[in-house]
């Protein structure tokens, strides 16, 4: 059986080598070293395994999964599918914020670090840490409505309000059926000057409030070309 585990990991290694080496240099680096180790695989559910328990202890099935900020996904892959494997059958996924939960992949800073949106619930090691969404709520403004029918220039958006928060998933629309998602989070209110938080582009939105609360017209954003303006309508 050792000796047939040795001929699959040689062919594995071989097949991938031969792909890797019409790939960008971080791929050919992460194949040679998942490979080159012996039994690789189970050697992340040594590690990794502990964290597993950890998150069924709780009761979690699915989570987000973060790296720091600014870090490259393709240099980042390798860990995920690794990780991912060896949690299943809990669910890791990659490219959202809708998560309550998040698992958190600190091992570039070293240590747990800051998130906007997300508290630090638990240090699980071995690079990995568990977040979570806080209850955010925001008494005192009903003027946030449920739904903003939202446009900014030639895109569409439609910005959903989780619950009774300062928060919106929000989705645009654009040309040729393009689409893009993020985060809108309300930020201000004074007098009818209303400022919103746009967390992809890390930039504001400012706009003037109708008096009756249904609509913002001719708003503007730090990140807009000139002559460019954002409007929307509430529904309540």
């Amino acid at each position: 059986m050792a000796k047939l585990s040795t001929v699959l990991a040689g062919l594995l290694l071989a097949a991938a080598l031969a792909n890797a080496v019409r790939q960008p240099w971080e791929i050919h680096h992460d194949f040679i070293r998942l490979f080159s180790e012996m039994d690789g695989p189970s050697s992340f559910d040594k590690v990794y395994g502990p964290t597993r328990r950890k998150l069924e202890e709780r009761g979690l099935t699915r989570l987000g999964y973060r790296t720091e900020p600014g870090s490259i996904w393709l240099n980042k892959a390798a860990d995920y599918f690794l990780i991912q494997y060896t949690l299943a059958p809990i669910v890791l996924r990659a490219h959202t914020n809708e998560d309550e939960w998040v698992l958190m992949n600190y091992s570039a800073t070293k240590e747990p670090f800051p998130a906007a949106d997300l508290i630090v619930v638990e240090d699980l090691g071995n690079g990995l840490a568990l977040y979570k969404r806080p209850q955010d709520t925001t008494p005192g403004i009903p003027q946030l409505g449920k739904v903003w029918h939202e446009r900014e220039g030639v895109w569409m958006g439609t910005w959903k309000r989780r619950g009774d928060s300062g928060v919106f998933y929000a989705v645009w629309k654009g040309p040729e059926g393009v689409e893009i998602e993020d985060e809108v989070r309300f930020e201000s209110l004074k007098g009818q000057d209303i400022v919103l938080y746009r967390k992809g582009t890390m930039g504001r939105y400012r706009g003037r409030l109708s008096d009756d609360g249904s609509k913002v017209e001719s708003g503007q954003a730090e990140w807009f070309a000139s002559g460019i303006t954002w409007a929307a309508t509430i529904e309540k």
